[in-house]
């Protein structure tokens, strides 16, 4: 019953589809709202009712793996103009990537003792 009560709220300001194409706000009575709400056919506006519309989530995870095959291995394999694009598209995220991290230093443990040892060098030297 609670569920309703929110379908409805929710379906006073946004028309949504329920119970197939009808659309809320041609529905007759609230009381068709609550039941249809408390069946669970209340639904979001660009949800499909048969649920087999492709959705840009299906798609992402496909692109990201061929992004990373064409970056990663695409010169061993494809023709030539696609194999020079990526080795040069892999050589620009590598400067790119090595860019991010230039602004950081390493630590060296032995930085002391080998300045130490080369001021000495340098007293000998001299």
């Amino acid at each position: 019953m609670i569920e309703g009560i929110l379908a409805i709220k929710s379906l006073r300001h946004t028309p949504a589809r329920v119970a197939g194409n009808v659309c809320a706000s041609k529905l007759s009575t609230n009381r068709e709202v609550i039941i249809a709400a408390a069946r669970g056919q209340a639904m979001y506006i660009n949800d499909s009712v048969e649920g087999s519309s492709m959705r840009i989530k299906d798609f992402i995870l496909p692109v990201i793996l061929v992004g990373l095959v064409f970056v990663g291995f695409g010169d061993r394999f494809l023709p030539a103009p696609l194999s020079t694009a990526s080795a040069s598209s892999r050589e620009q995220l590598d400067t790119f990537f090595k860019g991010l991290f230039t602004g950081f230093s390493t630590y060296n443990r032995y930085y002391k003792t080998e300045q130490m040892i080369r001021e000495a060098e340098r007293a000998e030297g001299k």
